[in-house]
């Protein structure tokens, strides 16, 4: 069998074991700006760690978007300093409750076509592509979202190049999982990669070591 059709032989795989998985933010049906906040806190953190910053934000800057928008930055880092990178996150939900005020708003890039929405997101501090592609996954567009632990486990499965880029590893996954199965795949692949495709990868427990060319 092909390299690449053992590849996406373990991701569907991955899909059928892991699909169900939620963020916490889809189970309590935060409103979109909120999602937002929550996704640009989720940079290299655990989803405990962010539910708690996120959700000490929300306790002290009840007012949302315009709380956040005139608060001082150093209370905003403080809030979600338990989540780390807090300099550069609260920089980006400071620019993200802004926007919501004096833009058109997260809620309204749902009706944007996806390029448009992904370029307006990326327009604003702290928000690059998986940001951004979060985001717009969480308000219905369809895209698989790249974070760390999907762009290790595509790579290591051989899927695409180690040298590929967020945008090539984006389209190579999405090529394999329709628009229907894109939010429950990214969600999947994560808790996956945290389960068993870590850095120092447990591969000797892999149920997919069958078909990855990097187990050892």
């Amino acid at each position: 069998m092909r390299r690449r059709d053992r590849a996406v032989r373990a991701l569907r795989k991955i899909l059928e074991l892991y699909s169900g998985r939620e963020p916490w933010w889809k189970r309590e049906n935060l409103p979109p700006f909120w999602v937002a906040v929550a996704i640009a806190v989720s940079p290299r953190t655990t989803s405990k760690l962010e539910e708690e910053a996120v959700k000490r934000l929300m306790r002290k800057f009840p007012g949302g978007a315009e709380d956040l928008a005139s608060a001082r930055i150093e209370d905003v880092e403080e809030a979600i300093r338990v989540s780390g990178m807090y300099k550069s996150k609260a920089r980006a939900i400071k620019a993200l409750a802004q926007w919501e005020l004096e833009g058109p708003g997260v809620a309204s890039l749902a009706e944007l076509p996806t390029e448009e929405a992904r370029e307006m997101l990326k327009s604003l501090p702290g928000i690059g592509d998986k940001i951004a592609d979060v985001v717009l996954m969480a308000l219905g567009h369809p895209v698989l979202p790249v974070d760390v632990h999907v762009d290790r486990l595509t790579k290591r499965l051989g899927l695409v190049d180690q040298k590929a880029d967020y945008r090539q590893t984006k389209e190579a996954l999405e090529e394999i999982f329709s628009p229907d199965e894109r939010m429950r795949a990214h969600f999947a692949l994560i808790e996956f990669g945290r389960t068993f495709c870590k850095a120092k990868p447990n591969c000797k427990s892999c149920p997919l070591r069958s078909d990855c060319p990097s187990a050892s």
